[in-house]
C-alpha cells in the first residue's frame, strides 16, 4: 500500500476539521468528501446523484483540482446544487480537509484505471478516523477491511443508500471511525511497514 507519514491526520481531523468545515458554510450539514484528483475513473459523477438523491442537509464537499469549469457544472447538475467545491492542500495538511467531512466516500468506477490502482486517499481518510464508503473494484475491499463499507460500482441508488444509512446513524459512524483508526494502526502506519520493510533488509545485510 502506499505509505507516508499520516501521523497526526487524527488529531489535526478532531481539532482544526471542525473549524474549516464552518468556514466552508457547512456547519450543521451532512458533508460526503470527495478528495483528490478528478478523473473520470473516480466515479466522482455517480457520487454527486448519490448526493443529490439524498437530499436534506447533505453536501458534496470536493476537494481538488476540477480542471475544466464544464466539470464543476455537471457536478452541480447532477448533485442538484449541493456541491461546495476547494482547492486540494499539501498531502501534509489533508488532516483538516478531512476532519470537515462526517463521510469520505472514494467511489470508483469499474474501469482499468481503477482496477489497477491502490488509492491513496482511502488510507488518508482511514487514518484521520474517518467513515469510509468506496465502490467495491480492485484493492478497496482488502484495504478496508471491516473499516469501512463497500457499495457497487457506478450504482448511484446504491451509494444513496448507504450514505442514508450512515447518516441517519451517528453511532454506526462512530464505530466505523473507530475501526478506521485501529485499522491504520495494525496495517498502514509508518511505523508498522518501517518494521516490515527492516524484517526482510536487515537478514539480508
Amino acid at each position: 500500500p502506499r505509505v507516508r507519514d499520516r501521523s497526526r491526520f487524527a488529531v489535526e481531523a478532531r481539532e482544526q476539521g471542525p473549524v474549516l468545515r464552518a468556514r466552508l458554510g457547512l456547519g450543521a450539514a451532512f458533508v460526503v468528501g470527495f478528495v483528490g484528483t478528478v478523473r473520470p475513473h473516480k466515479g466522482l459523477s455517480t457520487l454527486a446523484e448519490s448526493v443529490g438523491r439524498l437530499g436534506g442537509d447533505a453536501h458534496l464537499l470536493v476537494v481538488g483540482d476540477l480542471g475544466d469549469r464544464s466539470d464543476g457544472a455537471e457536478l452541480a447538475i447532477r448533485s442538484r446544487g449541493r456541491v461546495v467545491t476547494t482547492p486540494g492542500p499539501p498531502i501534509a495538511e489533508l488532516g483538516p480537509v478531512l476532519g470537515a467531512c462526517d463521510v469520505v466516500a472514494v467511489p470508483q468506477s469499474r474501469s482499468s484505471e481503477a482496477m489497477y490502482q491502490s488509492p491513496a486517499k482511502l488510507l488518508d481518510a482511514l487514518a484521520a478516523g474517518r467513515a469510509v464508503v468506496a465502490g467495491d473494484v480492485g484493492d478497496a475491499a482488502e484495504l478496508l477491511g471491516d473499516a469501512g463499507r463497500l457499495v457497487p460500482p457506478d450504482d448511484p441508488i446504491a451509494l444513496a443508500n448507504m450514505l442514508a444509512e450512515l447518516r441517519d446513524d451517528p453511532a454506526a459512524r462512530a464505530r466505523l471511525e473507530e475501526a478506521a483508526l485501529a485499522r491504520t494502526a495494525q496495517a498502514f502506519s509508518l511505523d508498522h511497514w518501517r518494521a516490515t520493510i527492516a524484517d526482510v533488509i536487515v537478514p539480508v545485510l
